[in-house]
């Protein structure tokens, strides 16, 4: 009879789903009555004392057996039936009610179970024991080689002393498998039952595993596309292993559990195996291996990427459950064996990442890469000129930066610049002290220049006044120095005189031995070597004496506007006044220089002609009046 590949066992028989749904639950007691091991069941349903699910990722070890408690057919989840309490006479089944498919020509359950006894030495209908049992329900009868009962006895084959109890003896795990070929339609019911000592001071229980597949139990039968050779692997825990080249039984290829072909024959061929049970535990089975290929599995390193210069890149895409994800080399990733790893920061230099998707299912692999290229944005700048410059002359500064990827925004003390984006750059500073610099970016990388500093030093505010600005011959003129810096610190004056004369003193008081105008320049020059000059203008007449005009023509052209007396030469004005008609003052002085301008208390004049009287000190020291008649015309 042959074992069917491809078909689905019932709903969560394997307990596959984390539970123990499907599976009817009892609990009860034992006792000796009449010689006879007798159960009675009290309770039905699960109780986690009796009936504990073990899940794989949490399982340990059997404390008396020193075997796992999670099964070796790779599940996640096994049952553990009964306990080892103390002064205890507790029975415990679970049992599992199906339909086999009316379809199911081939129709096979492998279980693994594990047995963990105390051995009292009582009568064998006291004694702790485990049965299994395969009922078809349909026809009201026991199916063959599927019954166990097996009582504690240190003669039962198979089973060990236990290195931690000698009162203990136990079963490491062992499959079973149980052909239901030819009972398509029928009800059948699966049941494990295990029970105390009926002296209430010594156990019995089991671990329980059924297999996820009804119709298969070989490994192995999927090969990848590029396999170069395929291993068969029957059922462990068998006596005796037979196989052959195909159906039809004819040769014989290899007798262990195993089966090595190379190389990988065609998708559809079958490889039969007899595995044949030890004495006393189930019946011989013939399993049937087909073989198929298996998809290869995606595997997609993601697109290259580009990394700013200390930053990561997410490598992948979303993963696909079921697949194993390991990538090369891992030094350079944070997390290697997700679908989505990240690289560590601050890569150096192109790199490749070498992915390596592996099928859990089929062990099939598929490989990928993906490239990541650091961006490193060139900053470098080159100065073009000098930083320092006198505030009264041109900035000539160029600030040049050499990358030739990105685009480029200057900036002047962290505000960036209108239209400032080229490669070079004539910072106008606004302020005295300027900071510039330029921000690149390459795509999502954004880095900076390093930042260049224009100093604008402040430039003296020259000026001197001349007194008097008229004078004669041979008079002394004397030129009062009124330059200055904000910090006060002009280090140098220079003056140039029409006539030739150079003078460096900070004040001047010169003579003139001819007439003519003569014109003075006064530089002056900071500590920083920043400078600035003035000139004027004054007159040197041939004859000292007085002017005054008899008329002029107040107003706003700028032309003849004011009117007071004109010296030429080295006078002291004692007093100029003007009247009108009725001989009030209109206006007063006692310094040279000040003018009438054709107002009395803030209001204009009219036309008119008014007295003026011109009272000084003549060079000789002689005090002198004049008076005159002057026409205001309007």
């Amino acid at each position: 009879m042959l074992y069917g590949q491809g078909g689905s066992c019932p709903a969560n028989i394997d307990f596959e789903n984390g539970t123990l749904t499907n599976w009817e639950c009892k609990t009860g007691r034992v006792d000796d009555v009449a010689g006879v091991n007798t159960i009675t069941w009290q309770g039905t349903g699960v109780n986690v004392l009796n009936h504990k699910l073990i899940a794989r990722a949490t399982a340990g070890t059997d404390p008396y057996g020193g075997f796992s408690e999670a099964s070796p057919n790779g599940s996640a989840y096994s049952v553990k039936l009964g306990n080892s309490f103390f002064q205890n006479v507790s029975a415990e089944s679970m049992s599992y009610t199906f339909r086999i498919p009316d379809t199911a020509q081939f129709f096979s359950l492998l279980f693994y179970y594990a047995v963990v006894f105390q051995d009292p030495q009582h009568l064998v209908q006291e004694q702790p024991r485990f049965r299994t049992s395969l009922f078809n329900v349909t026809d009201n009868q026991l199916i063959d080689c599927s019954n166990f009962d097996f009582t504690a006895s240190a003669s039962l084959p198979g089973f060990q002393t236990s290195t931690v109890d000698p009162t203990v003896i136990y079963k490491d795990w062992t499959p079973v498998t149980l052909n239901l070929s030819g009972l398509a339609g029928k009800t059948v019911r699966l049941e494990f039952i295990t029970s105390d000592c009926t002296f209430k001071g010594h156990f019995g229980y089991a671990y329980i595993d059924v297999n996820s597949s009804c119709s298969g139990a070989v490994t192995g039968t999927i090969a990848c596309p590029d396999a170069a050779a395929a291993s068969l692997v029957a059922p462990h825990g068998f006596q005796s292993y037979t196989w052959y080249s195909d159906n039809t039984f004819s040769s014989v290829i290899s007798a262990a559990q195993t089966l090595v072909l190379n190389p990988v024959p065609p998708t559809g061929s079958s490889f039969p195996v007899v595995v044949g049970p030890y004495p006393g535990f189930g019946c011989p089975d013939t399993i049937l291996a087909v073989m198929s290929t298996a998809p290869i599995p995606i595997a997609n390193a993601g697109a290259d990427a580009r990394v700013c210069a200390g930053g990561q890149a997410q490598l992948g895409t979303t993963a696909v459950s079921g697949y194993g994800y390991s990538w090369q080399p891992s030094a350079f990733l944070i997390n290697p064996s997700v679908a989505t790893p990240i690289t560590i920061p601050n890569l150096s230099g192109i790199n490749s990442f070498y992915l390596t998707v592996t099928d859990s299912l089929t062990g099939c692999k598929n490989y990928d890469t993906v490239q990541v290229t650091p961006v490193i944005i060139d900053t470098s700048m080159q100065l073009i000129g000098d930083t320092v410059f006198c505030s009264n002359k041109p900035v000539t500064t160029n600030l040049h930066v050499l990358t030739t990827r990105g685009s480029i925004q200057w900036y002047e003390n962290g505000a960036a610049i209108g239209a400032a984006n080229g490669n070079f750059f004539n910072p106008q500073p606004s302020v005295n002290n300027s900071t510039y610099w330029a921000v690149i970016q390459d795509g999502l990388c954004v880095n900076s220049t390093r930042p260049v500093s224009i100093q604008l030093l402040p430039v003296p505010v020259v000026d001197f006044s001349a007194d008097p600005a008229e004078q004669c011959i041979n008079g002394s003129v004397n030129f009062t120095n009124k330059s200055r810096l904000p910090d006060d610190t002009i280090s140098s004056y220079l003056w140039r005189l029409s006539d030739g004369r150079v003078f460096t003193t900070k004040n001047l008081g010169l003579n003139f031995n001819r007439p003519g105008p003569v014109d003075i320049w006064l530089k002056a020059t900071s500590k920083d070597g920043c400078m600035d000059s003035s000139t004027k203008k004054i007159q040197i007449v041939e004859t000292c004496g007085v002017y005054v005009p008899t008329a002029f023509t107040p107003g706003d052209d700028g032309r003849n506007d004011l009117f007071g007396p004109i010296f030429y030469g080295l006078f002291k004005l004692r007093r100029f006044s003007v009247y009108d008609r009725n001989g009030f003052v209109v206006f007063s002085t006692k310094t040279i220089g000040e003018r009438w301008d054709g107002r009395h208390k803030g209001i204009k004049v009219a036309s008119s002609v008014f007295v003026w009287i011109l009272e000084y000190e003549s060079v000789d020291g002689r005090t002198i009046m004049e008076k005159g008649l002057v026409t205001l015309i309007r």
